[in-house]
């Protein structure tokens, strides 16, 4: 498959599958000719589909055409065709159809339905829960309309409700009405009126011998369906029901599942959730260790607080008891909780209490243990002890029940029971965003259809806990008339998700309170460590930060963090401590109340330390040929990273792009301006050759507001040229010339010669830009003057680079090829490799005009070899680009169609409307001489949108190239 519209209509690119990766009306409009690939769909139609009521014929219509247009881009860079066809006033998309999920299923469900008719009920198991998977969501979540609406209704009409019947038969035919059960269960609460459903619970009910809640079920159904004056649907019910002849049992006295004392094993399990799911994988490892509940063993499952542990042990145990002949218990040990925990005494006195002993009758300790050492003896059990802190809690214990299976739950790691008593630790991980959105959708209904987006943002609000989850699920159900976007709105401000729970009757049900029962148990260093971990802007740290936080040294920092970990209020990466989104809110308030305020400052501090000075190490290993920021001094409790290399130094900066980012706006909002500015400018270049123009943009306008609030003139001048030279590369040259001539002013009344050399470099670039090369070359020369003057050899080399590229542009090749040669020698003595792969990037481009391809694809190799070390993704877009036209000249258009679409790749991420614009022209230029027409119009046609939007007039040639080939 390459192409899913359940859900959100994604698309599968390079082997990826992208969810975001246009407009939503453009992901729309993909679906839409999805739902009938290979057939026209009139435009109104489409129109209709896309805008509904709100539709205008005219200008929607026009509209459409431009997103058509926006769309076969995006289509003409997949590896395998799928084309966009104007035909009779209407749209048809060219494509496989199996190549879309949507179909797919549907393929699914027919083969099921004849395996069914022949009686192959082993193959239709094996069919549908892939369909069913597949179409989890409903289709096309993009689009609002009516005729969206009515599509989806038909879907789960024709094609996911009757996949669930045919499954359901298939599982009744093979003996497992379990499954029929646990499905039932699952789709009830958003179909309760649905009759067939309630005929395939009640023969299951009545193929696991559950006659009485078959009959109890039946009468419910019946009553439900009359109080909503579906006469007709009750009637058919009830004849149903006659027809399979179901016994009435009588119901049972007391209420309590559970045989007399006397009369069988004792039986002790809380009721089961009726709406567990999302686990079925954790059931099945419980059932491998446990022989299917006919072992013994002792199984120790653990996580965070909420995290579902004991929903999921008790599932699992009701699931297994039938095995289980000996009979079950259960007690919860109170390790986390407002009430004190319990002792293996008091746990001795439970068990032989569910027996039917009273432990004040026998004798002291020993005697009590020996009795029911007596009673345990060859009885398969299963005993599930959930909450337990400490393994003295459960201990002795061990000693008594060999044949029985002990299922624990806990918050702790319990090493000694691993390493002494050979128990198998299972881990309970946070629920995937599926599972949390299906999860919401059961608790919350139809509601959630209607508002997607709203959906997803309250399953990213609960982090995957299910605790958090079943609480808003329920918060947002009781609130019927208040949209859900509205309600993840309010639930996003001020901590509040975590508040939700509480009551001012004393019941402690908040996903807060059940954290705070864990934070409560901590010493008191590590409680001090985990709420400081609050004060990091981001959910992910590091060792070295964290012990900057405490101001304590790497190892203890590490004691602590293992602590946490132990406690599962944290999780240990490969490099980093991670906490979950909930828990680290928890953390923050924890840091808010409980925290000193004037040992929380100097904690923010010591952070902040942490961060510039090991940003300005590698900032040093990445740049050791020019300058960089001043540094200011180190706080005694701090150590920085250090780096291996200029590659070591920019994993880093990958690796903690978001709270490097992050840590600028702290300091911002904590008043913190000397470390804002220096910060902001020490991570600029990074971002710059990323590509993130606006994360750093964003940045450098903090850094400018705090280097005039501090006076700061110096730092002002870099702020002013940093942000010139990004609103430079995003083609705002205006404002980028402003910026440099401001600097420039500023840099002249400081007598501040670097920084005027560079303000003169940038305010020259800009003239190149805007082809005004007259000033380019007079600006030019005098920042060499300058650079001259005073020894500025890695300022020279950029500048010299520069200049090649005006007399470039001049076609005065011979002049540029020795600037250039000129640029890369001074490059190479500084020990700048990047410079150095930009001059070749342009020698590459000089040799490809003057038409000597082999030697400027030997250019562009090492162009390529230098940016990819550098990660700088622009310079290496246009390299790629480059070496792409090169080997088309040269008549290897496999390998020219394979450079172009690397360079468009590399392009969305950085944002780079002209050099996409480039490769896609190449691209459709290969295309068309690889014989596939069709996608090469359709790249011409979004190359010459883009230069278009760039103010590039590359797009007058590509609109004559294709006149010529009948299209505009």
């Amino acid at each position: 498959m390459d192409f899913k519209i359940f859900g959100q209509v994604r698309l599968r690119l390079a082997g990826t599958w992208h969810d975001d990766w246009q407009a939503t009306k453009i992901r729309g409009l993909l679906g839409v000719l999805l739902t009938r690939p290979g057939k026209t769909i009139p435009i109104s139609i489409v129109v209709d589909w896309l805008w509904g009521r709100e539709a205008d014929p005219v200008r929607h219509a026009k509209t459409l055409q431009t997103y058509v247009t926006r769309l076969r881009g995006v289509l003409s860079t997949m590896e395998s065709s799928a084309t966009v066809k104007n035909v009779n006033a209407g749209y048809r998309l060219n494509i496989d159809r199996e190549r879309v999920d949507y179909h797919y299923v549907r393929d699914l469900l027919v083969d099921a339905q004849r395996a069914a008719r022949h009686g192959d009920h082993e193959l239709v198991c094996e069919l549908l829960p892939e369909a069913l998977e597949l179409a989890a969501e409903p289709p096309l979540v993009d689009l609002d309309t009516d005729l969206a609406d009515a599509f989806r209704r038909q879907a789960l009409a024709t094609l996911v409700m009757p996949a669930h019947y045919a499954l359901m038969e298939s599982q009744l035919a093979l003996g497992n009405p379990e499954h029929v059960l646990a499905a039932t269960e699952e789709l009830q609460p958003e179909h309760e009126l649905n009759v067939t459903l309630a005929k395939k619970r009640i023969q299951a009910l009545r193929a696991a011998d559950r006659d009485y809640e078959a009959t109890e079920y039946f009468f419910h159904q019946r009553r439900l369906l009359q109080s909503h004056d579906l006469v007709e649907e009750a009637d058919e019910l009830r004849t149903f029901f006659d027809q399979i002849r179901l016994p009435i049992p009588s119901p049972r006295r007391g209420g309590e599942d559970i045989a007399p004392r006397s009369c069988g094993p004792p039986r002790k399990l809380p009721r089961d959730l009726r709406d567990f799911g999302g686990r079925a994988d954790l059931v099945d490892v419980l059932d491998e260790y446990t022989e299917n509940g006919t072992g013994a063993g002792l199984l120790v499952l653990v996580g965070t607080a909420g995290i579902g542990k004991t929903a999921l042990s008790v599932h699992w145990a009701h699931h297994a008891r039938q095995q289980f002949a000996g009979g079950d218990f259960y007690l919860d040990m109170n390790g986390f909780s407002l009430h004190p925990p319990l002792s293996s005494a008091d746990l001795l006195r439970a068990l032989l209490s569910s027996f039917g002993v009273s432990a004040d009758l026998l004798g002291d300790i020993r005697d009590q243990w020996a009795r029911l050492s007596t009673l345990m003896s060859d009885r398969h059990m299963l005993l599930l002890l959930d909450n337990v802190a400490d393994v003295s809690q459960i201990e002795p214990l061990l000693d008594v029940a060999h044949e029985s299976v002990l299922l624990v739950t806990s918050r702790h790691h319990l090493d000694r029971l691993l390493l002494h008593h050979g128990a198998q630790e299972i881990h309970v991980p946070l629920l995937d965003e599926a599972t949390g959105t299906r999860w919401l959708r059961e608790t919350i209904g139809v509601r959630c259809g209607r508002e997607p987006d709203a959906v997803q943002e309250l399953v990213g609000l609960c982090s995957g806990i299910p605790l958090a989850l079943r609480i808003v699920g329920h918060y947002a159900r009781e609130r019927r008339e208040v949209s859900l976007s509205d309600i993840a709105g309010f639930l996003r401000e001020e901590h509040r998700i975590l508040k939700v729970g509480d009551s001012p009757n004393g019941d402690h049900t908040s996903v807060r309170a059940s954290f705070a029962l864990s934070y409560r148990t901590l010493p008191g260093l590590v409680r001090r460590m985990f709420r400081l971990l609050g004060l990091h802007p981001v959910a992910q740290t590091g060792l070295e930060t964290a012990a900057a936080l405490t101001g304590s040294t790497p190892q203890q920092a590490r004691e602590d963090l293992d602590v946490l970990v132990n406690s599962h209020l944290i999780e240990q990466k490969a490099e980093h401590y991670e906490l979950h989104d909930l828990i680290h809110e928890f953390a923050a308030e924890r840091a808010e109340e409980d925290e000193d305020p004037v040992d929380r400052a100097e904690a923010l501090v010591r952070m902040l330390d942490w961060y510039l000075h090991t940003a300005g190490n590698a900032e040093a290993e990445l740049f050791p040929y020019r300058p960089g920021v001043p540094m200011l001094p180190l706080d005694d409790q701090v150590t920085p990273k250090e780096f291996d290399d200029d590659q070591d130094a920019m994993r880093w900066f990958l690796q903690e792009r978001r709270a490097l980012l992050a840590m600028v706006r702290v300091a911002a909002d904590h008043g913190q301006d000397q470390y804002t500015w220096r910060l902001a400018n020490t991570i600029n270049e990074p971002l710059k050759r990323l590509g993130h123009y606006q994360e750093a943009l964003d940045s450098l306008g903090l850094a400018l507001a705090a280097t005039r609030a501090l006076g700061e003139r110096e730092g002002e001048c870099i702020c002013l040229n940093n942000i010139g030279y990004i609103c430079l590369s995003m083609r705002e040259f205006n404002r980028a010339y402003d910026h440099f001539s401001e600097s420039y002013r500023v840099c002249r009344s400081l007598g501040f010669v670097i920084g005027a050399s560079v303000s003169l470099h940038n305010m020259a670039c800009q003239r190149l830009r805007i082809n005004d090369w007259d000033a380019s070359e007079r600006l030019f020369t005098d920042a060499l003057e300058i650079q001259l003057l005073h020894g500025l050899e890695f300022a020279r080399a950029g500048t010299l680079r520069r200049f090649g590229e005006l007399r470039h542009k001049q076609a005065d090749y011979a002049e540029a090829s020795v600037l250039y040669h000129e640029s890369l020698a001074l490059h190479r003595k500084v020990g700048n490799a990047h410079g150095a792969g930009e001059v070749l990037g342009q020698l590459s481009q000089l040799h490809l005009d003057r038409g000597d391809l082999q030697v400027a694809i030997d250019f562009g190799e090492q162009a390529l070899v230098c940016h990819r070390r550098s990660s700088d993704l622009v310079s290496l877009a246009v390299a790629i680009c480059v070496l792409g036209t090169a080997y088309f000249r040269r008549g290897q258009v496999a390998e020219a169609i394979e450079y172009a679409r690397e360079s468009v790749r590399i392009c969305w991420r950085t944002n780079d409307v002209e050099t996409e614009a480039r490769a896609l022209e190449l691209l459709a230029g290969a295309l068309f001489s690889a014989g596939s027409r069709d996608a090469s119009v359709e790249g011409w046609k979004r190359a010459s949108d883009l230069y278009r939007s760039c103010g590039n007039d590359g797009w007058v040639a590509i609109q004559e190239r294709l006149a010529e080939l009948g299209h505009r």
